[in-house]
């Protein structure tokens, strides 16, 4: 079992740490902003099959801007999840390995695999989550135009009353996601130099 002495110590610390932030992400973060986006779905999806119905009102681009934005967010909402899920079994895993060596010198080549994959995941879970991010301002932006001419165009097509909804999805995805993107940011530069420390490491 790792101990203040030993040098996979500080190796359990990071990855018990990393768990609880991928956890919250897996189980909070993206379970509320997948809420709020499924409910706004069926107006996302208008906007992609009947997108022109409005596009001389609000402009093409508005509408472009809106299906490709809505993309990358959907894309991520998708693929985050599951990233998480592998990155938390390869997590847990490091964590048993170091917990049950007897001798920490006799894990270091597992040691060394294992968390080089795990910053892997972490790089990859970051910079999904931080794509998604950058696009919610746009796709806002974007929302608001069509928001500005609901009430005319409302008398075209119903549908387009459901843009509030696709609001709310993006304001409460930025109010999540603002903390877990900082926070990241740093625990990702913290984890690569861990990773190189844990490739330096040799039996005693």
């Amino acid at each position: 079992m790792a101990t203040t002495n030993d040098p996979t110590a500080p190796v359990l610390r990071a990855v018990e740490m990393y768990q609880s932030r991928l956890f919250e992400l897996w189980k909070t973060v993206f379970k509320k902003i997948n809420a709020k986006f499924s409910a706004a779905s069926k107006f996302f999806d208008n906007m992609v099959a009947k997108g022109g119905e409005i596009a001389s009102k609000v402009g093409q681009a508005v509408v472009d801007k809106i299906v490709g934005f809505r993309d990358r967010v959907f894309g991520a909402l998708e693929s985050v999840p599951q990233i998480v899920k592998s990155a938390l079994r390869l997590g847990n895993k490091i964590i048993a390995t170091i917990r049950k060596a007897a001798d920490p010198n006799r894990i270091f080549g597992v040691l060394k695999r294992l968390f080089a994959r795990y910053v892997k995941m972490l790089k990859d879970i970051y910079a999904w989550v931080q794509d998604m991010f950058e696009a919610l301002d746009p796709l806002g932006a974007a929302l608001a135009v069509v928001n500005s001419f609901r009430n005319v165009l409302r008398l075209l097509v119903s549908w387009v009353t459901d843009v509030g909804t696709a609001n709310s999805a993006v304001k409460k995805a930025k109010s999540l996601l603002k903390g877990v993107v900082k926070a990241m940011k740093r625990e990702i530069k913290e984890a690569i130099q861990l990773r190189k420390q844990v490739l330096k490491l040799r039996p005693a």
